[in-house]
């Protein structure tokens, strides 16, 4: 063979190892997009499932209850299990208020005065608390309130809202049950069931 034909070969050889590289290098690129486009949308499905179980585990409330000054006092409630706490939102539509939650702890079915409950005050310290819920008196004990480790609270005109984080193995419960009241409550607060599983 001629030297001219060896020459036409290589180019041939040359030519089509370049189409061959472009169509790899092409095929490359498309997978890299392929894979992001993948990623991306793992993401978006994580987000939705993210959603989708933050909804399946948060209930809200809104309650309104008559006060001691002849108006009422509307509460707001968002229930919300955050990983091993049981998360309450409550908003009060009242600058300086409290708020006393008590759980059915024993598990029998009723909220009792020997349950224990908590008066969480606007200046972020509690008491301990016993409630009758039929007629919605409470003890407190003599003592100054203690900072709490449970609820911080913000503050504005006509409204108080309380952030609490209760640890779900301390609350050791066994139903969903809860009362929820204010100190300035003419009578009794609210008892109810928060529809969680705990």
């Amino acid at each position: 063979m001629s030297s001219k034909v060896y020459r036409i070969i290589i180019v041939l050889l040359v030519g089509c190892l370049s189409v061959s590289l472009g169509f790899d290098g092409f095929l490359y690129m498309q997978t890299l997009d392929l894979h992001r486009q993948v990623k991306e949308l793992t993401e978006q499905v994580t987000s939705l499932n993210a959603q989708i179980n933050n909804m399946a585990n948060t209930r809200n409330f809104t309650f309104e209850l008559p006060r001691d000054a002849g108006d009422f006092l509307r509460m707001e409630l968002t229930f919300k299990i955050v990983e091993e706490n049981l998360s309450i939102t409550a908003i009060l539509d009242h600058e300086l208020c409290s708020l006393i939650i008590v759980f059915d702890r024993d598990g029998d079915g009723e909220i009792e005065f020997a349950d224990d409950g908590w008066i969480l005050y606007y200046a972020n310290n509690y008491h301990p608390t016993h409630v009758d819920v039929v007629s919605g008196t409470f003890i407190i004990p003599r003592m100054l309130p203690w900072p709490s480790p449970y609820h911080n609270v913000t503050r504005s005109e006509n409204v108080t809202s309380f952030y609490v984080m209760f640890p779900l193995n301390m609350l050791n419960l066994h139903n969903d049950l809860v009362y929820i009241s204010e100190e300035s409550v003419d009578g009794r607060g609210v008892l109810f069931h928060f529809d969680l599983e705990v």
